[in-house]
This record gives C-alpha cells, structure tokens and sequence, in this order.
C-alpha cells in the first residue's frame, strides 16, 4: 500500500476527507421495533478509527508508525489526528453511543492508555545474626 500524499499540507487534506466521509457514512443497523415487529433501519454515528485513518492516507494500521519517521510536521499532525480520534471515542463512549467494553479494549490497544492493576507489596525485615561460641 503506498502513501497518498507527498506534503504535509495533502496529508492533512486527506485527514480532513476522512473525518467528512464518516460523518457522511453513518453505520446503519437493522433492528425490530414496535408491538408488531418492523424491521428499522437505524443510523449510528460512524466513529473515527486510527485503521480507517491509517488506509485514508495510504498505510495499514500497524505501519503508520512510519509516519513518525517522517519528522516534523508529519508527527504533529498524526499525534492530533489520533488526539481526534481517541477524544470522540471518550465522549461517545461516556454519552452510551459506542460500546463501553470495545472502546476500553481500542484505548488499550490504539492508544496510550494502560489497563492495570496495582498491587501493594509489604515486606517486613528480618536481620539474622550469628554469633561464635566459646568452647
């Protein structure tokens, strides 16, 4: 897959086509509604994802890194598209329009977030000596 674009100012037009072709292309989901079931056709918000960013600019999700190897201003532009991406996610996720459990899972794995555990480890001392007898 070759990269489309060859300046910063493309990339970030190739960006900026992304964001408007999801807010155009919302996900739609069939789903049973009313006393008599009917068949609905519902529209979700389509939400922004660092793979579709990453095939909106010529690279699969697992080398987009090489972007960063670009240097200035390719990195900035890339860390505040996924800043974007990351943000809608938050919001949507909190708002109950994504799946909680999947966006967790995509922060964990797209971005910086940590999914940890602390542990508290208490240790107590002990000092041995030895002493020589005298027989």
């Amino acid at each position: 897959m070759a990269r489309k674009f060859d300046t910063p100012e493309e990339m970030e037009a190739l960006i900026e086509e992304y964001w408007m072709w999801c807010e155009k292309n919302p996900i739609i989901k069939q789903e049973f509604h009313g006393k008599d079931p009917q068949l609905c056709e519902v529209r979700i918000k389509r939400p922004f994802t660092v793979e579709g960013l990453a095939l909106a600019l010529g690279y699969r999700r697992k080398t987009l890194h090489h972007v960063r190897e670009m240097g200035e201003p390719y990195v900035d532009i890339i860390d505040d598209a996924i800043e974007r991406i990351t943000q809608q996610k938050v919001e949507q996720a909190n708002a109950g329009q994504f799946n909680h459990h999947f966006t967790k899972f995509d922060l964990v794995n797209n971005s910086d977030y940590k999914d940890k555990t602390e542990q508290k480890i208490e240790t107590t001392e002990f000092k041995v000596g030895f002493e020589k007898s005298e027989e």
